[in-house]
């Protein structure tokens, strides 16, 4: 029954232990989705990419350096022409807008139109497939077990109330009888030592009254009236000091003394 007891509680522990894993998952599933939903927004709103201009074939004129072996500058080319850093130029040579700005964002219409991809990778246990499937076992294991625990108490019970509803057999009746007549003895026992006890305590007082008295009067034995010297003085009483007022000293006497 101990172990038993020891298993039920250690996988009513789990179960608590794997509810609470479960409630957190189901969480960060939530923060999850809502990212990747705020991201892909963020992503469809920003402008559609525009389509590039034609560029003008050039004449057989610039094709051919001109007339006179010149180069012909167009400006309209030079201005479509990309430069180092990814954006166009205009006529007077400046960067243009994509290029003052930098590289492109993810997601951005200079990149593809790719979408940004929000927590592509995560080191979270919640995000491991394999993890999760351990998860769930041990889940469906842990309420297997509970309801398997459960169904045993219901049986238990039942057991309990039909035991006790059933009329006692003559064994159950002749061991009772002897567990009543134990019980009996044992109280007899202890009422008798707690009797014994009071007898042996009560000798002990009389014994150490019995001393104290004895004590008490080999004591006055040393007591002496005597009479002072100066006159109109009351008696009273004095002791000899030292090892004579010891009552087990050999200097012990109890005979009286005068100063």
């Amino acid at each position: 029954m101990p172990s038993k007891s020891k298993n039920a509680s250690a996988a009513s522990k789990e179960a608590k232990q794997l509810e609470k894993l479960q409630a957190e998952l189901e969480r960060k599933k939530a923060k999850l989705d809502a990212l990747m939903k705020s991201g892909a927004a963020r992503a469809n709103a920003q402008p559609a990419p525009q389509k590039p201009k034609p560029k003008p074939k050039p004449s057989a004129k610039a094709a051919s350096g001109g007339a006179e072996g010149t180069f012909n500058f167009d400006a309209n080319t030079a201005a479509r022409r990309p430069v180092s850093g990814g954006g166009g130029g205009d006529a007077n040579g400046s960067l243009g807008a994509s290029a003052q700005a930098g590289p492109a964002a993810p997601g951005s219409p200079s990149n593809g139109g790719r979408e940004l991809r929000v927590n592509s990778f995560s080191f979270d246990p919640e995000d491991d497939p394999v993890v999760c499937k351990v998860v769930q076992t041990y889940a469906q294991q842990a309420a297997a077990r509970r309801a398997a625990m459960e169904a045993e108490r219901a049986e238990k019970e039942r057991e309990a109330a039909a035991a006790a509803n059933a009329p006692p057999s003559p064994r159950e009746v002749r061991l009772k009888r002897e567990r009543e007549k134990e019980a009996r003895l044992a109280a007899k026992r202890k009422f008798a030592e707690i009797s014994s006890g009071i007898t042996r305590l009560a000798g002990k007082v009389v014994e150490s009254a019995e001393t104290r008295e004895a004590l008490s009067g080999a004591f006055s034995l040393t007591l002496v009236p005597i009479r002072p010297r100066s006159r109109g003085a009351r008696r009273s009483l004095r002791t000899f000091p030292g090892a004579s007022l010891r009552p087990g000293s050999l200097a012990f006497d109890p005979r009286p003394r005068r100063l």
